[in-house]
């Protein structure tokens, strides 16, 4: 449910997933979703190997106006990665999977661990693994950020 509100508050940005409707049955919840026919970034980079300075500034751009826009929402995504990110027919970023994003209080800082290993930012791992670490806030999405554009 909590998916559910954050993609209400973010589907209105040209780079963020569209979520079209929700369907609910006694024992499933369905997201009906807009469709991106190129699949994930991850597959695509899969496919090309290497993509140019040109494509990656594209994406890149795309990718952090996303964030920006989450992020002044207070909301930190907190799994990001090429498998998140989808691409429309023209190629453009739409971010995905918000099934671990949550929406801070302000000072609110978080201790939970979650997302995928090799994006994790190091004050996620310092927080799970220290109990007296602050807890972390927004900036862990633009170390996964980071990640990205190494991959790319």
């Amino acid at each position: 449910m909590r998916e559910i509100k954050v993609l209400k508050l973010c589907s209105n940005h040209r780079y963020i997933i569209n979520l079209h409707d929700v369907f609910e049955t006694s024992t499933f919840i369905f997201l009906v979703f807009e469709l991106c026919k190129k699949g994930e970034l991850f597959d695509y980079l899969t496919q090309v190997v290497t993509l140019s300075e040109k494509r990656t500034r594209i994406i890149m751009r795309q990718l952090l106006e996303a964030v920006k826009f989450i992020h002044e929402k207070n909301i930190v995504h907190r799994d990001l990665k090429p498998e998140n990110i989808l691409l429309d027919d023209d190629m453009n970023v739409k971010l995905t999977d918000f099934g671990l994003a949550t929406m801070l209080e302000d000072n609110q800082e978080l201790t939970d661990l979650c997302g995928t290993p090799g994006y994790l930012a190091p004050e996620v791992l310092n927080v799970s693994m220290n109990e007296t670490a602050p807890g972390y806030r927004k900036e862990v999405d633009m170390w996964a950020v980071g990640v990205i554009m190494y991959t790319l």
